[in-house]
């Protein structure tokens, strides 16, 4: 529908500008159409939490080894329960780590999938591992 195209199109700025060069990304875009697509009131609602994660995304910029992150963060975001909104705050906790940390670092993916494995978690010796 003409809609829909309307908010496909919206999209491609905010992709266009922040998530280029950033490796991994394929499912945040997948979630950020898949909502876009969509015209109800819970859709709409997970396209705003996703548009809103665009800017953290795009702090990993130039770092190898993200795409279990960016896949977790965009998983966390599409669902509006406290655990998953729990889990998302987790989640973007590691951003700024991440991003000031391992930039050029080769070889950090299995260190990303680790803390963001520990970051997903509900228990609390898998949070107590992130600090």
């Amino acid at each position: 529908s003409r809609a829909t195209l309307q908010r496909l199109l919206a999209l491609v700025p905010h992709v266009a500008a922040s998530l280029t060069r950033i490796a991994g990304v394929a499912p945040l875009i997948a979630a950020l159409v898949a909502a876009a697509a969509s015209d109800d009131a819970a859709s709409r609602a997970t396209l705003q939490r996703l548009l809103a994660l665009v800017e953290h995304v795009a702090r990993l910029r130039g770092i190898a080894g993200t795409a279990p992150l960016i896949k977790a963060i965009a998983a966390a975001a599409a669902s509006d329960d406290e655990a998953s909104r729990a889990t998302l705050q987790r989640l973007l906790a590691l951003v700024p780590h991440v991003a000031a940390s391992l930039t050029r670092i080769a070889g950090v993916a299995p260190l990303i999938a680790a803390l963001v494995a520990a970051a997903a978690s509900d228990d609390a010796a898998s949070r107590a591992t992130l600090q």
